[in-house]
Protein backbone atom coordinates (compact mmCIF):
# COMPACT_ATOMS: atom_id res chain seq x y z
CA UNK A 1 0.00 0.00 0.00
CA UNK A 2 1.41 3.30 -1.04
CA UNK A 3 0.80 6.62 0.61
CA UNK A 4 -0.63 9.59 -1.19
CA UNK A 5 1.44 12.73 -1.59
CA UNK A 6 -0.78 14.45 1.00
CA UNK A 7 -0.24 11.71 3.53
CA UNK A 8 3.50 11.87 2.97
CA UNK A 9 3.48 15.68 3.36
CA UNK A 10 1.56 15.42 6.64
CA UNK A 11 3.88 12.69 7.91
CA UNK A 12 6.93 14.85 7.13
CA UNK A 13 5.41 17.88 8.87
CA UNK A 14 6.16 16.36 12.28
CA UNK A 15 9.90 16.14 11.63
CA UNK A 16 12.10 19.07 12.51
CA UNK A 17 15.61 20.05 11.78
CA UNK A 18 17.72 20.26 14.95
CA UNK A 19 18.08 23.76 16.39
CA UNK A 20 21.40 25.49 16.08
CA UNK A 21 22.62 28.12 18.56
CA UNK A 22 21.84 31.61 17.36
CA UNK A 23 23.03 34.91 18.82
CA UNK A 24 19.98 37.16 18.41
CA UNK A 25 21.87 40.34 19.31
CA UNK A 26 24.58 39.69 16.72
CA UNK A 27 21.92 38.93 14.11
CA UNK A 28 20.11 42.20 14.80
CA UNK A 29 23.39 44.12 14.65
CA UNK A 30 24.19 42.51 11.26
CA UNK A 31 20.74 43.44 9.94
CA UNK A 32 21.10 47.03 11.17
CA UNK A 33 24.55 47.26 9.63
CA UNK A 34 23.37 45.78 6.30
CA UNK A 35 20.54 48.30 6.24
CA UNK A 36 22.99 51.14 6.83
CA UNK A 37 21.41 52.12 10.16
CA UNK A 38 24.38 51.22 12.35
CA UNK A 39 28.12 51.65 11.88
CA UNK A 40 30.28 48.56 11.85
CA UNK A 41 31.27 47.89 15.43
CA UNK A 42 34.69 46.74 16.43
CA UNK A 43 34.87 43.00 16.79
CA UNK A 44 33.95 42.31 20.39
CA UNK A 45 34.19 38.97 22.08
CA UNK A 46 30.67 38.53 23.30
CA UNK A 47 28.63 35.40 23.72
CA UNK A 48 29.94 32.50 21.66
CA UNK A 49 33.09 34.37 20.58
CA UNK A 50 34.14 35.01 24.18
CA UNK A 51 33.37 31.41 25.12
CA UNK A 52 35.58 30.11 22.31
CA UNK A 53 38.34 32.55 23.23
CA UNK A 54 38.13 31.54 26.91
CA UNK A 55 38.24 27.83 26.04
CA UNK A 56 41.32 28.41 23.87
CA UNK A 57 43.00 30.48 26.60
CA UNK A 58 42.19 27.85 29.25
CA UNK A 59 43.55 25.11 26.97
CA UNK A 60 46.82 27.05 26.60
CA UNK A 61 47.12 27.43 30.38
CA UNK A 62 46.45 23.74 31.04
CA UNK A 63 48.86 22.61 28.29
CA UNK A 64 51.61 25.00 29.40
CA UNK A 65 54.80 23.19 30.45
CA UNK A 66 54.88 23.12 34.22
CA UNK A 67 51.12 23.52 34.72
CA UNK A 68 50.84 20.03 36.19
CA UNK A 69 53.64 20.77 38.66
CA UNK A 70 51.87 23.97 39.74
CA UNK A 71 48.61 22.10 40.32
CA UNK A 72 50.50 19.36 42.16
CA UNK A 73 51.98 21.95 44.56
CA UNK A 74 48.50 23.42 45.11
CA UNK A 75 46.92 20.04 45.81
CA UNK A 76 49.79 19.14 48.15
CA UNK A 77 49.05 22.29 50.14
CA UNK A 78 45.31 21.63 50.23
CA UNK A 79 45.68 17.91 50.85
CA UNK A 80 48.08 17.94 53.81
CA UNK A 81 46.62 16.18 56.81
CA UNK A 82 47.66 14.82 60.14
CA UNK A 83 47.59 11.06 59.69
CA UNK A 84 47.02 10.41 63.41
CA UNK A 85 43.88 12.47 63.87
CA UNK A 86 42.66 12.92 60.29
CA UNK A 87 42.63 16.70 60.81
CA UNK A 88 43.71 18.95 57.99
CA UNK A 89 46.76 21.07 58.80
CA UNK A 90 45.68 23.85 56.46
CA UNK A 91 46.56 27.10 58.22
CA UNK A 92 45.16 29.73 55.86
CA UNK A 93 45.79 31.20 52.44
CA UNK A 94 48.67 33.42 53.42
CA UNK A 95 51.70 31.28 52.81
CA UNK A 96 52.89 28.92 50.17
CA UNK A 97 49.97 29.12 47.76
CA UNK A 98 51.03 28.55 44.16
CA UNK A 99 48.87 31.13 42.35
CA UNK A 100 49.87 29.71 38.97
CA UNK A 101 48.55 26.38 40.24
CA UNK A 102 45.28 28.06 41.20
CA UNK A 103 45.00 29.47 37.67
CA UNK A 104 45.78 26.11 36.05
CA UNK A 105 43.28 24.36 38.35
CA UNK A 106 40.58 26.92 37.49
CA UNK A 107 41.18 26.46 33.76
CA UNK A 108 40.99 22.68 34.19
CA UNK A 109 37.66 23.07 35.96
CA UNK A 110 36.38 25.29 33.15
CA UNK A 111 37.41 22.79 30.50
CA UNK A 112 35.73 20.03 32.54
CA UNK A 113 32.45 21.99 32.31
CA UNK A 114 32.45 23.35 35.87
CA UNK A 115 32.37 27.11 35.16
CA UNK A 116 31.04 28.14 38.58
CA UNK A 117 33.90 26.40 40.35
CA UNK A 118 36.39 27.80 37.86
CA UNK A 119 35.02 31.29 38.50
CA UNK A 120 35.70 30.91 42.24
CA UNK A 121 39.34 29.94 41.69
CA UNK A 122 39.85 32.61 39.01
CA UNK A 123 38.62 35.22 41.48
CA UNK A 124 41.02 33.87 44.06
CA UNK A 125 43.97 34.04 41.64
CA UNK A 126 42.94 37.43 40.25
CA UNK A 127 42.69 38.78 43.80
CA UNK A 128 46.30 37.69 44.27
CA UNK A 129 47.28 39.70 41.18
CA UNK A 130 47.29 37.01 38.48
CA UNK A 131 46.60 38.76 35.15
CA UNK A 132 45.67 35.54 33.35
CA UNK A 133 42.92 34.84 35.88
CA UNK A 134 41.57 38.38 35.56
CA UNK A 135 41.57 37.99 31.76
CA UNK A 136 39.67 34.68 32.11
CA UNK A 137 37.07 36.43 34.27
CA UNK A 138 36.83 39.22 31.67
CA UNK A 139 36.10 36.68 28.92
CA UNK A 140 33.78 34.66 31.17
CA UNK A 141 31.63 37.68 32.01
CA UNK A 142 31.58 38.75 28.34
CA UNK A 143 30.37 35.28 27.39
CA UNK A 144 27.54 35.62 29.91
CA UNK A 145 26.60 39.07 28.59
CA UNK A 146 27.66 40.74 31.84
CA UNK A 147 29.38 43.76 30.35
CA UNK A 148 29.72 45.73 33.58
CA UNK A 149 31.56 42.90 35.31
CA UNK A 150 33.65 42.30 32.18
CA UNK A 151 34.74 45.96 32.19
CA UNK A 152 35.73 45.61 35.85
CA UNK A 153 38.00 42.64 35.14
CA UNK A 154 39.45 44.31 32.04
CA UNK A 155 40.37 47.28 34.26
CA UNK A 156 41.97 44.88 36.73
CA UNK A 157 44.16 43.45 33.97
CA UNK A 158 45.25 46.87 32.76
CA UNK A 159 45.80 48.18 36.31
CA UNK A 160 48.07 45.24 37.12
CA UNK A 161 49.98 45.75 33.87
CA UNK A 162 50.50 49.45 34.75
CA UNK A 163 51.77 48.56 38.25
CA UNK A 164 54.14 45.92 36.91
CA UNK A 165 55.47 48.09 34.07
CA UNK A 166 59.10 49.04 34.79
CA UNK A 167 59.14 52.04 32.47
CA UNK A 168 56.86 54.42 30.66
CA UNK A 169 58.07 53.17 27.27
CA UNK A 170 56.00 49.98 27.50
CA UNK A 171 52.86 49.75 25.37
CA UNK A 172 49.57 51.00 26.74
CA UNK A 173 47.96 48.22 28.85
CA UNK A 174 44.61 48.88 27.17
CA UNK A 175 46.28 48.14 23.82
CA UNK A 176 47.64 44.86 25.20
CA UNK A 177 44.18 43.67 26.28
CA UNK A 178 42.72 44.82 22.95
CA UNK A 179 45.46 42.88 21.14
CA UNK A 180 44.51 39.75 23.09
CA UNK A 181 40.94 40.21 21.87
CA UNK A 182 41.94 40.18 18.20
Amino acid sequence: MSTTPWEQLLADAGRREPRRPFDVGAGLRRLAHDDGRAPAAARAFTGPNARRRLAAWAQCVVNHPGAAAHVERLTALLGRSDEKEGVTEFDGWTGGVDIDGVQAFACTLYLAHHPESARFWWRFAAGAGHNGAAYCLYLDHLSLGEEREARFWKKQVTATLVRSSPSHTDPDPEEIVDALDT
